[in-house]
């Protein structure tokens, strides 16, 4: 949801190309910013490890396990944004 919400905030502000609501740049985009969010995921989980609780698991294999899910949600999510129209024409 994340991603599809960071994807649609891109298209408002023209920050993606036009007519890209219908192609593959729609789910290269959607993988990269997922990436990315889940990058941030990480980082803040590190950070509770260090700083709140040793408890927390941020292991090697529990890292790379949650950025590909990650990867392959937003790119299920950019598929899903290529099919399906969430912008309505007449938004300002």
């Amino acid at each position: 949801m994340l991603t599809v919400c960071a994807v649609l905030a891109l298209a408002r502000i023209d920050a993606v190309p036009p007519g890209s609501a219908r192609t593959i740049g729609t789910v290269l985009i959607a993988v990269a910013v997922g990436l990315a969010l889940s990058a941030l995921w990480e980082m803040v989980e590190w950070a509770g490890w260090r700083f709140i609780s040793d408890e927390i698991f941020v292991g090697y294999q529990d890292t790379i396990g949650e950025m590909a899910v990650g990867g392959v949600g937003a790119a299920v999510a950019g598929l899903v944004l290529t099919r399906v129209r969430v912008l309505r024409p007449d938004a300002a």
